[in-house]
């Protein structure tokens, strides 16, 4: 019943000597005691009930029990906060008592000078509030507002101190100048270095998210290749746009698989001789090794895998194997060599 009325009629000979609440040794007889005797009357007592006031009993006759809830009588109080600085996003937990049971509902919660009340997360029970700082949020005390059940408001400045506020950051379009090393396999670090990295969100190889990474700084992302990546340029994106290396990263998943582009050949002193890898289905090899010593006047080339030249002596059949390899594996391929003089 706190601060409502309380209400009595009653018809005949009666006496109405003193309005208390039941639970005496909370609160005091509250007056005016007032005496009437008529032969007949009807009279209407009205009083406020106290914050913390129970059941009401009118004395004078018959007691009656007024039959409302009684207000809880936990006192409403704010304690402490936590954290002490944030960002927007950050949710804020303070701490009190009665919440809930005291009578009272939250109506706003503001920090620092900000006069727009921030999103309230809830009030998850009789002694935790949660609270989202918004963009529009400043460094500054915490103040709520509760209203109480029977009209009326209560501020509270909650104590622990000033909430230090950081404004969101606005970020700006990645840049990426170099990257180290340029080619891996799953699971390589690789150092990424450019500008505007704070806030990135995704970091790609050919397209495809990497495993994690590690934003080292504003100019400097430690990533990890992620299982199965395509080769290609890497791109870094945040809330601003993406920005892609102008080289592209080598990935090795699998072996080489290749084939050549001639299998058996037969060359003399006036015939070159040109055999090339024609394919690979398998991974990008790294470096190719030639198993073989190749006639005067022709060379290998350990970068393609080529063998080219015009024989300068006579060689009777040979097999020479072609190795492609890539930290996965090595794929070979063979051919034979006749060369006359």
């Amino acid at each position: 019943m706190n601060g409502n009325k309380l209400s009595a009629t009653g018809v005949g000979i009666c006496s109405v000597y003193a309005v208390k609440p039941a639970d005496v040794n909370y609160y005091p007889v509250i007056s005016p005691v007032i005496s009437i005797k008529f032969d007949t009357f009807s009279v209407r007592v009205t009083i406020t009930v106290p914050l913390g006031g129970g059941n009401m009993i009118i004395t004078g006759g018959a007691p009656v029990l007024d039959t409302s809830t009684p207000v809880p009588t936990e006192t409403l109080t704010v304690i402490s906060f936590s954290p002490t600085s944030g960002s927007p996003g950050t949710v804020i937990t303070i701490i009190g008592t009665g919440f809930v049971s005291a009578g009272y509902s939250l109506q706003s919660v503001r920090i620092g000078r900000n006069l727009t009340n921030v999103p309230i997360k809830s009030v998850s029970n009789n002694t935790t509030i949660l609270a989202t700082v918004d963009t529009a949020s400043s460094s500054g005390r915490i103040t709520l507002t509760f209203v109480a059940t029977n009209g009326g408001t209560q501020e509270f400045v909650a104590p622990g101190g000033v909430f230090s506020f950081t404004p969101a950051v606005v970020a700006s379009q990645p840049t990426i100048s170099s990257f180290t090393p340029t080619s891996g396999v799953a699971g390589t670090a690789i150092t990424i270095t450019g500008t505007n990295f704070t806030g990135t969100t995704r970091v790609t190889i050919g397209g495809s998210p990497v495993d994690t990474f590690t934003i080292n700084s504003s100019t400097s992302i430690t990533a990890y290749m992620a299982v199965g990546s395509a080769a290609g340029t890497i791109a870094v994106t945040n809330a601003a746009g993406t920005g892609a290396s102008s080289g592209s990263f080598t990935t090795y998943n699998t072996a080489p698989n290749i084939t050549l582009s001639s299998s058996s050949v037969t060359a003399d002193s006036v015939t070159a001789v040109s055999i090339t890898v024609a394919s690979n289905s398998g991974g990008p090899a790294a470096s190719y090794n030639l198993l073989g010593t190749l006639p005067l006047g022709l060379t290998f080339n350990s970068s393609t895998g080529a063998i080219s030249g015009t024989p300068q002596e006579a060689r009777a059949t040979s097999t020479y194997t072609v190795e492609a390899i890539n930290p996965m594996g090595t794929g070979t391929a063979t051919f034979t060599l006749t060369t006359t003089y």
